[in-house]
């Protein structure tokens, strides 16, 4: 019998579910400020200020938001 290889196993949708709600609660106004204090690119920081307000306001993040600050923290 052959084992599945890990590219072989699909993640169900409830499960990206889970991981993506986990990432939006990770994201707090207060670690956004931190990115935003930490990354000299005058660009990144309008863009971390925008996300800033929608957290602020109580406005979910959508995907977008997320993986440009998944992007940004790797890179800084």
């Amino acid at each position: 019998m052959e084992r599945k290889k890990s590219s072989d196993h699909k993640e169900s949708e409830y499960y990206k579910g889970l991981k993506l709600q986990w990432r939006r609660d990770y994201w707090t106004w207060e670690k956004v400020y931190e990115l935003k204090r930490k990354v000299p690119d005058g660009g990144v920081q309008i863009l971390c200020g925008k996300i800033m307000g929608k957290l602020a306001k109580g406005i979910p993040l959508i995907g977008n938001d997320i993986m440009y600050l998944d992007r940004i923290s790797k890179n800084h």
